[in-house]
């Protein structure tokens, strides 16, 4: 007979649920399985017994008893350890690296590592991928495995690739962050300055660059976009939206029209500080391809 026992401390985890779950497995491949579940002060103990099922009444099926129970167990752990402890385990790692963050901001950044961690464990070389061979080894070699402990000593370098998740979901947070307040700032700077130019229309120029001409086709601000700005664009040293929306915002029109095959989706900045002002050219003889269905064509 097999007998392993998890312990873990309380029981808000849904560890219990799950090996009990794995024990009508095993019992439905014709193993005597049973799980006895006690506590002791603030712990709670889990014990699994397997062992091959009484002459006669199994199903037939010819399996390594150990090695199924074990892979049993190291199954329910592994989930425990992926669906119950990483979130707490997020949450302490973004308190201790920014303690000043409003709760918001706490749950944004929860929001984003803990998809970012999914997104790591789906590389079969990442160590979140790698939690539940490390439970099958442990369990290889005891019989008893408590939760907590685990983790914090067999599972370190999961809880570092987890650390470096929070940190990139930081980073991702205070960027976006900077450009929420670069939007409202330029959305400030627009609305407090009055413009000539009502309609400014977005064309594509080829290579991937675009001009900006008035309602009656004029170039406007075209000393903005001289040979030496196209340079650093094309040297990846200044974004061509950076570009384009330094020329807007100086220009500061009422209405902004995009002519395909530009779409606002590529240029969400402007799409941002224009919101309500910027529009998508339905067709016309200075865009490229067919109209798109359920936008607005520039007014003659």
């Amino acid at each position: 007979m097999l007998q392993l026992t998890v312990s873990e401390k309380g029981t808000g985890s849904g560890l219990l649920a799950r090996l009990q779950r794995e024990v009508r497995f095993l019992r439905g491949l014709g193993l005597d399985a049973h799980l006895q579940s006690f506590e002791s002060g603030s712990r709670r103990f889990y014990l699994c017994c397997v062992s091959p099922a009484a002459s006669g009444s199994g199903k037939g099926i010819e399996v390594d008893v150990a090695e199924v129970a074990r892979a049993s167990i190291a199954i329910a752990v592994k989930e425990t350890v992926l669906e119950d402890w990483e979130p707490r385990l997020l949450t302490r790692m973004i308190a201790r690296i920014r303690p000043g963050y409003r709760r918001e901001d706490k749950a944004r950044v929860h929001q984003v590592a803990r998809a970012i961690a999914q997104r790591v464990g789906e590389d079969a070389f990442s160590e979140r991928s790698r939690v539940l061979q490390r439970t099958l080894d442990y369990l290889s070699e005891a019989d008893f495995l408590q939760l907590d402990g685990f983790v914090r000593f067999r599972l370190k370098a999961y809880r570092e690739e987890l650390m470096d998740c929070v940190r990139q979901a930081v980073d991702d947070l205070e960027v976006e962050k900077e450009r929420e307040e670069l939007i409202a700032l330029l959305k400030e700077f627009i609305q407090g300055r009055s413009s000539e130019v009502p309609v400014v229309h977005i064309l594509p120029a080829g290579e991937e660059r675009f001009r900006l001409v008035d309602q009656g086709g004029a170039p406007v601000e075209a000393e903005l976009f001289n040979d030496f700005q196209w340079d650093l664009v094309d040297a990846d040293q200044v974004d061509m939206e950076e570009l384009l929306i330094t020329a807007l915002v100086s220009i500061a029109p009422r209405r902004v029209v995009c002519h395909r095959p530009i779409e606002t989706g590529d240029i969400p900045m402007v799409a941002d500080v224009f919101a309500g002002k910027l529009i998508t050219c339905a067709g016309c003889e200075l865009c490229r391809g067919p109209a798109v269905p359920g936008t607005e064509p520039p007014s003659p």
